[in-house]
């Protein structure tokens, strides 16, 4: 009937500097983050991770960095690597999923 059956949660994110976003296990829960600003963005996961929790983000013209492990540690898992990483294409949605504990994944359009 052509009725809306739902709509996507769409939150902003900090647009000053530094813009760090600390996110919390409620922050991962099918959220969209919009990022509206040139300033680049820190998004820093939560260090306890639950399978099956996600979110997407997607920046108009500042380069988001995701950290698995914002407290320096290594118990986070990004991509199967224990480092941070950058994206930079604007206007693109990414997705970032928890796949186990402590492992998340982030996709990578060509």
């Amino acid at each position: 009937d052509n009725t809306i059956s739902s709509y996507c949660n769409v939150n902003a994110m900090r647009a000053d500097t530094p813009a760090t976003m600390a996110m919390l296990n409620v922050d991962c829960q099918g959220q969209m983050w919009v990022h509206d600003s040139a300033i680049a963005q820190t998004i820093d996961l939560p260090l306890t991770v639950v399978k099956g929790q996600w979110f997407k983000f997607l920046s108009t013209g500042g380069d988001i960095t995701v950290d698995p492990n914002s407290d320096g540690g290594t118990s986070n898992t990004l991509n199967g690597g224990t480092g941070a990483l950058t994206r930079s294409t604007n206007n693109e949605i990414y997705t970032v999923i928890a796949i186990d504990s402590n492992k998340w994944i982030i996709s990578n359009p060509a």
